[in-house]
């Protein structure tokens, strides 16, 4: 009390404070008062209701601005990283005949880091796009091509990853838009992983008219209070992260009608599940060439149910 009389008699009239409670946190406006009497009026209001409207406002605008510069951006890095990514490949293709074991392993790990600074652009320059499509496409591989890249990149994190892709006909989706959506989800789970930890990404009808997309980690997972944000622009629990990743799936999904699920605990994982309807197809079994990285079949920790 005697804070809040010090505030009054210099000047401070109105002030908040953030209450915690059982469920979330509650903003509390305050404004005191001094009467001529020397007595002091304290009055309380509930303004959590005005901050997140505040907090959703200055989101969006962030988001328009975003959205405003974000392809002028992209195209001024996609040109230069196109031309280098094919400097890089007629370099290796000229370095692997003469034998050099060194400059060809040195170039491949260019290229797979040019291949996934391509994957970051292209993870975060499909905002607007639509995922479903009219012409039909082969969704199986832009899964495979991401899990390729991203396969090393949890290599060098002492990380696992496990690719279970079905063969699948031709489906009405955009593969750059599909690609964004996996790279996103993949580097999430890459992150909340630790050394030794496994990941699992699968694609395969759930039914004949619905794909099933899921990525598994057995990583930290997520307190209620972060798994409730995770989908909101520009939340994020890295501190190099965009908070957009999410956004975009999310957008992208139910757009094309679809569902994502996010199931997560702490220390227990994480399981993202993407159901997206297609036009009736045959119930397939796993790519010949599902290219597992050499790795065996894992047991990735499911953390509220089992596969179905």
């Amino acid at each position: 009390m005697s804070t809040l009389i010090g505030q009054a008699r210099s000047g401070e009239r109105s002030q908040s404070i953030t209450l915690q409670r059982a469920g979330g946190t509650v903003e509390v406006g305050y404004e005191i008062s001094e009467g001529a009497d020397g007595s002091f009026i304290l009055l309380f209001q509930d303004i959590t209701a005005q901050v997140r409207t505040r907090t959703e406002r200055d989101r969006l605008l962030q988001l328009a601005t975003v959205d405003e510069v974000l392809p002028t951006v992209l195209h001024e890095l996609r040109n230069p990283l196109a031309a280098v990514t094919l400097a890089v490949e007629v370099l290796l293709e000229e370095a692997e005949p003469r034998g050099d074991a060194e400059l060809t392993e040195s170039l491949h790990t260019v290229l797979a880091e040019l291949r996934r600074m391509s994957l970051v652009f292209q993870g975060i320059g499909v905002g607007g796009r639509r995922l479903r499509v009219q012409q039909g496409a082969a969704i199986d591989r832009a899964v495979h091509e991401v899990a390729r890249i991203m396969d090393r990149l949890a290599h060098q994190s002492g990380i696992t990853l496990h690719i279970d892709v079905h063969a699948l006909p031709l489906l009405p989706f955009d593969p750059a838009v599909v690609k964004a959506i996996v790279f996103n989800l993949l580097s999430n789970a890459i992150y909340a992983c630790r050394h030794g930890g496994h990941i699992k990404v699968s694609l395969r009808p759930r039914s004949p008219e619905v794909l099933l997309l899921r990525v598994t980690d057995d990583g930290r997972g997520m307190t209620p209070e972060v798994l409730a944000e995770c989908t909101r622009p520009f939340f994020t629990t890295r501190s190099n992260g965009s908070g957009l990743g999410l956004v975009v799936c999310r957008e992208a999904v139910e757009e094309a009608d679809g569902r994502l699920i996010i199931d997560s605990a702490p220390g227990q994982g994480t399981r993202v599940s993407i159901e997206l309807p297609v036009p009736a197809m045959p119930m397939m079994g796993a790519l010949p060439s599902s290219r597992r990285s050499g790795l065996g079949p894992i047991d990735v920790h499911d953390p509220v149910k089992p596969e179905e």
